[in-house]
């Protein structure tokens, strides 16, 4: 599962960024081109299901 989040203004506080990062796979947020905008990616990989017969 993946979420892309774009905002504009200040940047978030990096400390929030190692939090979301300490919960999912993997977390990305940097400046979204040379525009005055942000993209925080958070991604977190669940497994497939398996379904066995009893």
């Amino acid at each position: 599962m993946k979420v892309m989040l774009r905002h504009g203004g200040k940047p978030i506080d990096e400390r929030m960024v190692w939090v979301m990062g300490d919960h999912t796979d993997r977390v990305d947020y940097c400046p979204d081109g040379d525009t005055d905008y942000w993209l925080l990616t958070i991604r977190r990989d669940i497994p497939p299901l398996f379904v066995t017969r009893r």
